[in-house]
């Protein structure tokens, strides 16, 4: 059949897709697409003319479509399966649009979870709908990050929130995800929602913000879902895992309760001076640091299996660096070489790939022993030691300044800016990211600083 159309042998009836013809076989429109078999066997006008003008669907994807039709085959890529869905949908072609649908589901992840849940609910797809919905439910506390996330619709909210699977380390997240989304559209009605919090497994103070914030809470829907709901799941998985040190290589895990703490496994042979971060199966070992070797091996941690998995290896080799995982990828910033020369790029893996790391831009200055920390979809680099301008490498260590530089990095948009100066040198602290601020923490001098960066202040 694919032949016969190629040649342009018997072909009895074109197609018309913006100001384009397509020549093909009625009979075969018709066997393949009840669309095409009621408008051709009907006594529709475009069952006596040679020419059927199609609406719906560009040219470039009815061609495709048309060549579905002859061969049975079709390419499909993460740049064309909507328009082909669409199509397969528009023309009843049920075993292409059932392929589409399988295929979308392997494309859900927390960044585009919403919009496939959209989508899903729109052309009423229940496999798509069920793979986008369980993916914002494991992932709810990056996908509340997203832009997306402000454009749920009250009957989406409620069919996360409503459910015992929703991935929180506690119900405060719910709490704050909620003001967020309300935030966005004042008008918007609560009272549907309210009922599906967990306000028996919450701290008294989030609630009187809830209250402060939005301002429509009836104590009585608070009352009615205290009695209601029993806790989530994910409650209950909650863990302090502490990763190996100089001299002992294990993680270690235990409850939130401080009750105790269980040996897990050994780790994999690794120089000192590495760095960890959790990954949302599992934690990341990257890279290491002894005299005259730095290493670039990165090891994954599955806790699913208990179980370690090489990664494919940093680009270039590092220690005393910071890790961490947003947006899907996982990002190492900056470190030092074996000769303790700072390196200022910044690489990422994403993760949905299989694919090798990858420089995606470089530190601002030359540092070491700063703190870097992710927020929402940026990474935060803050404070640190500074090369002196043409200091040669082996002088390093000795010449020095402390930084007071905040600088921004926002991963989606690949761009650096500067935010407002520390109020003193921070240099070997700590920094961790927390209900939209970050909190600075010990280093030389032990201090504590929080950041607000909606206000840029410290």
């Amino acid at each position: 059949f694919t032949q016969i159309k190629r040649e342009g042998h018997f072909t009895d009836t074109k197609l018309e897709v913006e100001g384009h013809l397509i020549s093909c076989h009625r009979i075969i429109l018709a066997a393949a697409s009840p669309y095409f078999y009621k408008m051709l066997t009907s006594g529709m006008a475009e069952s006596r003319t040679q020419s059927i003008k199609i609406y719906g669907t560009s040219f470039k994807t009815m061609n495709m479509i048309v060549e579905y039709l002859y061969s049975n085959a079709i390419m499909l890529t993460a740049d064309n399966i909507q328009s082909i869905f669409i199509a397969s949908d528009l023309f009843q072609m049920t075993q292409l649009k059932y392929g589409c649908e399988q295929f979308m589901s392997t494309l859900v992840d927390s960044l585009n979870c919403i919009g496939f849940l959209h989508f899903a609910g729109h052309f009423q797809t229940e496999i798509l709908e069920n793979a986008a919905k369980q993916c914002a439910l494991d992932n709810f506390s990056d996908v509340i990050e997203t832009p997306d996330f402000l454009d749920l619709s009250e009957k989406e909210m409620i069919l996360l929130f409503s459910s015992n699977e929703l991935n929180i380390p506690c119900e405060e997240t719910a709490i704050e995800a909620l003001i967020r989304w309300v935030g966005n559209d004042p008008t918007r009605n609560l009272h549907n929602i309210i009922k599906h919090i967990r306000f028996a497994h919450c701290d008294p103070e989030f609630i009187l913000r809830l209250q402060e914030v939005i301002g429509r809470v009836k104590t009585d829907d608070l009352a009615l879902s205290a009695e209601e709901h029993d806790p989530r799941h994910s409650y209950d998985n909650r863990l302090l895992v502490t990763v190996g040190d100089r001299h002992i290589g294990c993680i270690r895990a235990g409850n939130t309760d401080f009750t105790g703490w269980k040996f897990i496994t050994d780790m994999p042979k690794h120089p000192d001076y590495y760095s960890a971060c959790a990954l949302p199966d599992g934690i990341l070992i990257s890279g290491g640091y002894r005299p005259d070797f730095s290493s670039n091996a990165c090891w994954l941690f599955k806790t699913d299996t208990l179980t370690w998995k090489p990664l494919p290896r940093l680009k270039t080799a590092r220690g005393f660096h910071v890790s961490m995982f947003l947006c899907g990828s996982l990002f190492v910033v900056g470190g030092t070489t074996d000769q303790c020369y700072p390196v200022d790029s910044i690489e990422k893996l994403d993760m949905r790939k299989h694919s090798p790391w990858n420089e995606v831009t470089f530190l601002p200055d030359l540092l070491t022993r700063f703190c870097a920390v992710s927020l929402g979809q940026s990474i935060f680099v803050i404070g640190g030691s500074v090369r002196y301008p043409g200091t040669a490498e082996k002088v390093w260590n000795e010449r020095r300044t402390s930084s007071l530089i905040t600088s921004e990095y926002d991963v989606i948009e690949n761009i650096w800016c500067q935010r407002a100066c520390l109020p003193e040198p921070c240099y070997s602290g700590g920094a961790v990211s927390f209900q939209d601020k970050i909190y600075v923490f010990g280093g030389k001098r032990n201090f504590c600083y929080s950041y607000d960066p909606a206000a840029d202040l410290w």
